[in-house]
């Protein structure tokens, strides 16, 4: 009877070594990194990058001037996250409409719940781009948004949109 409690013991063990205890959000536990900041946690979605010389969000449609896409660092603040699997964020732009960003291959994600508010650098590239009802309706479901709200989208809209290769979000 001891050797078959022992048997099953380190069976046990062994089985639960192999597991994964971190409890990760991001959906892509590769693509997570995470630094001690001068005043605050940072962690990486996606490619780690250097955050300095990120310029404010505010400058982005400034920079798209002329241009059809943009490749640049910007900071802001994170106001939604897609509540479902976490491959989209929106962030302040600094007029009355959010920035969406998107995760460049769909190779990775941010937590769908907890950063709203916090403070973000995104590395990658900025465009303008006509988005249409259908995709529309779909950002605001997956942002928890009632039927009548969707129903009430009824026109493409122009914003500059951002695909991002890393993500770094303070304060985790």
């Amino acid at each position: 009877m001891t050797l078959t409690r022992i048997s099953l013991f380190l069976f046990a063990a062994m089985f639960m070594g192999g597991c994964d205890h971190s409890h990760n959000t991001s959906g892509n536990v590769a693509d997570v990194h995470q630094t001690e900041g001068s005043a605050s946690k940072q962690q990486f979605f996606g490619a780690q990058f250097d955050p300095a010389g990120a310029v404010p969000v505010t400058e982005v449609a400034k920079m798209l001037e002329g241009k059809e896409s943009v490749q640049v660092k910007f900071t802001s603040t994170i106001q939604a996250t897609c509540t479902k699997k976490g491959c989209w964020m929106d962030v302040s732009s600094g007029t009355a409409d959010n920035m969406k960003v998107k995760m460049k291959d769909y190779a990775f994600f941010v937590p769908t719940k907890g950063c709203e508010n916090k403070t973000c650098v995104v590395s990658g590239i900025a465009t303008k781009e006509l988005i249409s009802v259908d995709d529309l309706k779909h950002y605001a479901g997956d942002a928890g948004k009632s039927q009548a709200e969707i129903d009430a989208i009824t026109q493409p809209k122009e914003e500059i949109s951002f695909m991002a290769d890393g993500i770094m979000i303070e304060g985790l």
